[in-house]
């Protein structure tokens, strides 16, 4: 059996590479991925400060990071929140309007 092997220098999808993301679609995506991350976020912070408080030591090495996690938590929380908001004003058609 004799199988060639051929190197394309063409993209594999050229549809791909005209077209633009659009701001909608990459606002959706950063807003399931804000979600994922606050989720993990929420889990950590919440088992981080239950072991602390069981424990009565300051289990955590690093203060600086968990302060760091929670700024990080704040901002992924207002954003996923205010997108929240947006989409639900779309949804019920208050924000936008047709001509």
């Amino acid at each position: 059996m004799f199988r060639k092997i051929y190197k394309f220098k063409r993209p594999i999808a050229p549809h791909l590479s005209i077209h633009v993301p659009q701001i909608s679609s990459l606002l959706s995506i950063w807003h399931r991925l804000s979600g994922v991350i606050v989720f993990i976020l929420f889990i950590y912070l919440f088992f981080s400060l239950e072991i602390v408080l069981q424990l009565n030591i300051n289990f955590f090495l690093f203060p600086w990071l968990k302060t760091f996690l929670f700024y990080i938590f704040y901002i992924f929380f207002f954003y996923h929140s205010l997108n929240g908001l947006k989409y639900i004003f779309y949804s019920f058609l208050i924000i936008l309007k047709f001509n």
